[in-house]
């Protein structure tokens, strides 16, 4: 297991979940700060975001404009049972409103 892939789906599409890695503003802090859970996964070299999900489907197209050229093969839906069903994952993040993480999880 050590080549593993890790198998990686991520539910919410707001700007904490998707984000684009953004510039350091000033020193001490040098070329980008990943604020977003998908712009920190991919610096992870065995981590594959291999679904996107959002009831939103125009945070949907936003997040293929933005990482559709990291992760062409990306699945996307706007039902996270749906996405937990079709996908075998290794690991989900959940970045949706906090009262909504625990439904999720269970």
């Amino acid at each position: 297991m050590a080549n593993k892939t890790y198998r990686v789906g991520i539910i919410g599409g707001r700007e904490i979940a998707v984000g684009a890695p953004q510039e350091a503003p000033t020193p001490p802090l040098q070329n980008e700060i990943f604020h977003s859970h998908t712009a920190s996964l991919s610096q992870v070299p065995r981590a594959e975001i291999v679904a996107f999900c959002d009831h939103h489907p125009e945070l949907l197209d936003r997040i293929k404009q933005t990482w559709g050229s990291r992760w062409p093969d990306a699945h996307f839906y706007t039902d996270y049972k749906e996405m937990l069903d079709k996908e075998d994952l290794d690991i989900l993040t959940i970045a949706t409103p906090d009262t909504t993480h625990a439904a999720m999880t269970i």
